[in-house]
């Protein structure tokens, strides 16, 4: 974990995101509004895990989509780094996976199965809208749009 008291210690770039204070917003995923976003976004999992298998494709396609948000997938127990470790703490203490953190700003402990991969991937699609400097087209498509209005 982040250690203030030793300049050498791994930072996680959403160390300063109050996490406790995140509120329910669309998809499932929660929103804390005091956060600056920044243009990053981590889809941290684990190879065994069924939901980070399906969440994967999903993520990857939408993260496609946006070239100036630095996105991640990151498979736990094949590569990772003390920022990743840092990162899944910071968002899901007790262990769950997948964590998908947009931003700094919205985060989701759990794979969005539930909404099935259609809506899903305009669930991602709006956040990741949220986030961004230079929107690409798909921002303006009016099922993102009415999304990214109820955040």
């Amino acid at each position: 974990m982040f250690n203030p008291q030793d300049p050498n210690s791994v930072v996680c770039p959403f160390h300063d995101v109050p996490i406790a204070e995140g509120t329910p917003t669309i998809g499932k995923f929660s929103t804390v509004d005091s956060v600056e976003a920044k243009p990053l976004a981590y889809l941290l999992g684990t190879s065994w895990c069924p939901h980070c298998a399906w969440q994967k494709p999903i993520f990857k396609r939408v993260a496609e989509q946006f070239p100036l948000i630095e996105s991640r997938i990151v498979v736990l127990d094949e590569q990772s780094t003390g920022e990743d470790i840092e990162i899944i703490n910071h968002y899901s203490p007790e262990g769950s996976r997948p964590v998908v953190v947009i931003g700094g700003k919205h985060f989701r402990i759990g794979a969005g199965e539930s909404h099935g991969e259609e809506h899903d991937e305009l669930v991602l699609t709006a956040l990741f809208c949220d986030i961004g400097e230079d929107d690409p087209a798909v921002c303006s498509d009016p099922e993102v749009v009415e999304l990214i209005q109820q955040i």
